[in-house]
């Protein structure tokens, strides 16, 4: 059986989704104010919306845990959200349903990439992140 780190390596070649605040990618040479809406949003508890997503999610699939260079299974609501729910975590991946989908959340990204979902499994995940004002758009994987 395949363990974490290969089953991990897998999926981050297969198709994307993102979880922001934002309902679409922001075009580069955008004349909006992005990076300095992004740096309200740090400010304010997008990493507790994303720990909550994480936890709700968590109500219906099982989780592994990579953070600090190792995996835990099966974490605690309390430890996902002390490495997920503020800004300058460390970076995280949490497998879903041991190998149905990965995601990757980086302390310092103002969103969350989900990695190989499946319909199923993405449509819980846009429910869960609009109940906490927040986005899933198609990624560019790669």
């Amino acid at each position: 059986m395949p363990d974490h780190d290969e089953i991990t390596e897998a999926l981050l070649e297969k198709p994307c989704w993102v979880i922001d605040f934002l309902p679409r990618r922001v075009e580069q040479g955008s004349r909006g104010q992005f990076f300095e809406a992004e740096r309200h949003f740090l400010k304010d508890d997008l990493f507790g919306r994303f720990a909550k997503v994480l936890l709700k999610l968590n109500c219906y699939t099982d989780f592994a845990l990579y953070c600090e260079r190792e995996w835990k299974d099966r974490p605690s609501p309390e430890e996902l959200t002390r490495r997920t729910g503020y800004f300058g975590h460390p970076y995280v991946c949490i497998l879903v349903n041991g190998d149905e989908a990965l995601i990757t959340a980086d302390g310092d990204d103002s969103h969350m990439t989900v990695f190989g979902a499946g319909e199923e499994l993405l449509e819980l995940i846009r429910q869960i992140s609009v109940s906490e004002g927040l986005f899933v758009w198609e990624g560019i994987n790669g």
